[in-house]
């Protein structure tokens, strides 16, 4: 029977979350910190579309993830097969993360500077008036989580770095041009010669995205089970 899920109930939320978290835990995703029951009861009432927004991003986040995984497990092309399903694994990654980092700007601007929502929605580019946004006001204390949100300088400058490559090299050629790759996927052994070489860096940034991902779905709690995880380590 297909399963379906009503979003605008809290016990649908909660279920359709236990499922994806059983889910990602499967694929060796650990994505349970982003709480979408947390995330209704603090904002479906009070701001319904930033309560979607988090709903989104965590799938859109699975999915940018799932297929970080398929490219490790296919990354030594021994043969035909792999070479093909690592190129498929990174036209998703490509695709996936620029779907991220959009809804991750959206849920952020929202949120943390809900006086600019207009202004950047309206911008010409969103990518630099999000950049310029948090390079201006690097913290903030956004109401709905009750607390502060801070972007360090490096992971801003690696944030705005990275996907000026992933649209500049990888997305515009791969989407709208003839594509650039094949010239390493069939071709370079040496994946440290390849932009495969910087799912490193994407994969050492994750943790601060998922933090302050789990901050505004779950605000102070957020603190409670970090604490609860760290006891439970040292225990």
């Amino acid at each position: 029977m297909f399963a379906t899920y009503d979003f605008s109930s809290r016990k649908d939320v909660e279920r359709f979350d236990a499922h994806l978290n059983g889910f990602s835990f499967i694929h060796g995703i650990g994505l349970a910190p982003i709480s979408l029951t947390d995330g209704y009861d603090r904002h479906f009432r009070a701001n319904r579309r930033s309560f979607y927004m988090l709903v989104d991003l965590k799938l859109c986040l699975t999915n940018t993830l799932l297929s970080v995984r398929d490219l490790e497990r296919t990354r030594r092309r021994n043969d035909t097969m792999e070479m093909m399903l690592f190129q498929k694994a990174w036209f998703s990654f490509v695709t996936a993360y620029r779907s991220f980092y959009d809804k991750f700007m959206n849920l952020i601007v929202d949120n943390c500077y809900p006086e600019q929502v207009k202004r950047f929605e309206g911008s010409k580019s969103r990518k630099k008036a999000f950049i310029a946004l948090i390079r201006a006001h690097p913290t903030s204390f956004p109401e709905s989580c009750a607390m502060f949100v801070a972007f360090p300088p490096e992971f801003t400058d690696w944030m705005e770095s990275f996907i000026r490559k992933i649209d500049d090299e990888y997305r515009t050629a791969e989407v709208h041009g003839s594509g650039s790759a094949r010239k390493w996927i069939f071709s370079e052994p040496d994946l440290g010669k390849t932009p495969y070489r910087d799912l490193g860096r994407f994969i050492d940034h994750m943790g601060t995205f998922l933090s302050m991902i789990a901050c505004i779905s779950s605000g102070q709690q957020t603190e409670l089970m970090t604490r609860r995880q760290e006891s439970q380590r040292s225990g």
